[in-house]
C-alpha cells in the first residue's frame, strides 16, 4: 500500500494514523469541488449551509460504523477489532446539552475479536438491523475473516443488550488481496439488503473483477432476507439477469460507506479512488425498482475520466459520478448522510460526508441531485470544520447524524 505524507490536522480527534480504505494519503485543502475546475464552470447552490458544531458523545476503539437500536435511545457501534457495543446516552438534545463526558462503554452484544483479520481495512465492517426489528430478531453483520475472506451473517439479537446469538451465514465471499473490503450492508426503502463489495484489492483492479457480471467483487449486491430457502435468501426482480444473481450494480472500486436518504429514498455512495480521483454517486429511489443494471464505470474509468480500458465493459447502464474530486481535496473519501434532524432545520436536504485524510466536513446540497446529469466541476460542496481521520456518518434517533473517527471519537453535528 502506497502513503504519502500525512496533512497537518486542526482536529483534536489526532491519533495515530491507521490507512482504512485508501492506496495512498495526499494532501488536502479548503477548496471545494473539483481540483481542476473553474469557478466560471461550478454549479453553485441557491442556498447557504448552516454554520455546524461537533460535540463528542462517545470514545471507542476504531470505530467504523454505527445504528440506532430501533425503538430505543441506544445506539450499536461497531469497532473494527470485531466488537459490537450498544451504548445509552450518547446524543446531544441540542448544541448546549451534550453528554458530560463521552460514553465509552456500554454492553458487548457480539464479540468476533480473534475470528476477524486485522489487516487495516479489514474486520467487523457493517451491521444493519432488520427494519421489523425486534419482531423479527435478526441483525445482519459483514466481517473479513482471518484468511481474509468476506462473511455476510445473519445472527439473532432479541433485546437491546442481550448477546447475540448466530443464526446464519448469507455469503462468503473470497477476497483476493486484503484491501478493498467495502463493508456496509444497509436496508433500502425497499426493505431489501444492500451489501458493497470492493473489487478484490491490490491496485487497478487487476482481475477486472468490478465488470465481470459473474463476480461478486466490485459491485452494490440486493437480497431479499425475507425470502427464505436454503440461503437464507431470495432475489429480488431487477438484479442482473445474466451473471451472479446477488448482483444489483457493477462497477465500483470500494463503496466506503453508502446511505438511502432517509426521506426521499435516494442512494449515495461513496466510492474510493485510485491515484487522482475520489468519487461521489448518487441515483435516484426510482432507480431501486428498475430493471436497469447500474454501472459506476470502475476500472474503465475512475471518477469521470479513463482509467484503464483494456478489459471488458460490463453489463448495465453507465452511471457518472455526480461528483469527482482530486488530490488537492483529500485521497480516501468517506461517504456520508442526507440530513433530515430536527436540530438543524437549516442543514435538512444536505448531504454530509468527508475524506478520511482530511479533518473537515463536506456539504452538498442534495436537492435535484441524484437522477442529474453533471459534469466535472458543476456539482460543489462547501467546508466546515470536522475530525480527523473520518471514517463513517451515521443517521441515529430523531434523524441526527454522528461522525465517527477511527482516532476513537464518535461526534454529534450540532449547531454552531
Amino acid at each position: 500500500m502506497r502513503t504519502r505524507p500525512r496533512p497537518q490536522l486542526r482536529s483534536a480527534a489526532i491519533g495515530v494514523l491507521v490507512m482504512l480504505v485508501v492506496t495512498g494519503c495526499g494532501s488536502t485543502s479548503d477548496s471545494n469541488g473539483d481540483a481542476t475546475s473553474s469557478s466560471d464552470d461550478a454549479k453553485q447552490s441557491t442556498k447557504t449551509p448552516p454554520r455546524l458544531a461537533l460535540r463528542q458523545v462517545g470514545a471507542f476503539t476504531k470505530p467504523v460504523a454505527a445504528v440506532p437500536v430501533p425503538g430505543t435511545d441506544q445506539i450499536a457501534v461497531v469497532e473494527q477489532g470485531g466488537r459490537l457495543i450498544v451504548a445509552s446516552g450518547m446524543s446531544c438534545a441540542d448544541a448546549d446539552r451534550c453528554p458530560d463526558k463521552p460514553v465509552d462503554g456500554g454492553t458487548t452484544i457480539l464479540d468476533l475479536t480473534g475470528k476477524v483479520s486485522t489487516g487495516n481495512e479489514q474486520g467487523l465492517l457493517g451491521v444493519a438491523f432488520h427494519p421489523e426489528w425486534p419482531d423479527d430478531p435478526r441483525i445482519f453483520i459483514d466481517y473479513t475473516d482471518t484468511s481474509g475472506d468476506t462473511h455476510v451473517e445473519a445472527w439473532t439479537l432479541r433485546t437491546p443488550t442481550g448477546k447475540a446469538a448466530f443464526s446464519k451465514e448469507l455469503l462468503h465471499i473470497h477476497q483476493p488481496f486484503e484491501n478493498h473490503n467495502g463493508g456496509d450492508v444497509v436496508f433500502g426503502p425497499d426493505k431489501l439488503l444492500y451489501i458493497g463489495m470492493g473489487d478484490g484489492g491490490d491496485a487497478g483492479d487487476p482481475g477486472d473483477r468490478a465488470q465481470e457480471g459473474d463476480e461478486l467483487l466490485g459491485k452494490m449486491l440486493r437480497i431479499d432476507v425475507n425470502g427464505g430457502g436454503e440461503r437464507g435468501y431470495s432475489i429480488p426482480d431487477g438484479n442482473l439477469a445474466k451473471g451472479a444473481p446477488e448482483v444489483w450494480a457493477v462497477g465500483l472500486r470500494n463503496p466506503w460507506r453508502f446511505s438511502f436518504d432517509p426521506k426521499l429514498g435516494d442512494l449515495w455512495i461513496g466510492d474510493v479512488g485510485q491515484d487522482t480521483w475520489e468519487e461521489l454517486d448518487a441515483l435516484p429511489r426510482a432507480s431501486l425498482s428498475s430493471d436497469a443494471t447500474p454501472n459506476f464505470g470502475w476500472r474503465r474509468r475512475e471518477g469521470f475520466a479513463s482509467f484503464d480500458e483494456s478489459g471488458q465493459t460490463g453489463p448495465g447502464e453507465l452511471v457518472d459520478p455526480v461528483l469527482a474530486y482530486g488530490r488537492k481535496q483529500g485521497c480516501s473519501i468517506t461517504g456520508g448522510v442526507v440530513y433530515r434532524g430536527r436540530l438543524i432545520p437549516e442543514l435538512d436536504g444536505w448531504y454530509v460526508f468527508a475524506d478520511f485524510c482530511g479533518d473537515d466536513v463536506r456539504v452538498v446540497d442534495a436537492d435535484g441531485v441524484p437522477g442529474a446529469t453533471f459534469k466535472r466541476g458543476e456539482l460543489t460542496w462547501t467546508t466546515r470544520d470536522g475530525v480527523a481521520q473520518t471514517s463513517a456518518f451515521a443517521t441515529v434517533q430523531h434523524g441526527e447524524v454522528l461522525a465517527l473517527s477511527l482516532a476513537g471519537g464518535v461526534y454529534q453535528i450540532v449547531p454552531a
